[in-house]
């Protein structure tokens, strides 16, 4: 079933206090890609309360992987898992990922390390890359050429 679960995570983002307008939203439009895009447009919200909870994005993992959130990920080359909204290529990592990510050229990315995830960056050329890490997740950040990497540690 393509839409299971959309309608527990919608319930729980209630009782984790989303404000009407985006629960409203969530409600209209209750698919696995409009609440993966409302997480990354929403992260800050999202990262104060720890929604969605880990237990979800594993239970989800295979319904949410395509639109950018990765639990317990052992990757390569995350740039091809990577999901584009407005521009910007997003990912999320959670639970105990492993991973790295090459970002080159005029890329930007936005990644969100989560839990005990660990993940190595190479930013080269004019890529502009902005990690927030939170949790005990590591990163290792390699930045050649012209490349920026913009760290948030919440």
């Amino acid at each position: 079933m393509k839409n299971k679960g959309i309608s527990e995570v919608i319930e729980l983002a209630k009782q984790y206090k989303i404000c009407n307008e985006w629960y409203l939203k969530m409600k209209s439009n209750p698919s696995w890609e409009n609440l993966c895009k409302m997480y990354f447009k929403g992260s800050d919200w999202s990262e104060e309360r720890d929604f969605p909870p880990l237990e979800i994005v594993r239970k989800y993992k295979d319904e949410v992987r395509p639109f950018g959130l990765l639990s317990d990920e052992i990757h390569n080359d995350l740039l091809s898992s990577c999901y584009e909204i407005d521009g910007i290529k997003r990912i999320a990592l959670f639970g105990n990922s492993d991973a790295s990510i090459s970002v080159g050229g005029y890329e930007v990315v936005q990644i969100i390390v989560r839990h005990n995830s660990r993940l190595k960056i190479k930013a080269t050329k004019n890529a502009i890359v902005i990690v927030d890490i939170l949790d005990s997740a590591n990163v290792d950040i390699e930045k050649l050429d012209k490349a920026k990497i913009i760290i948030y540690k919440k």
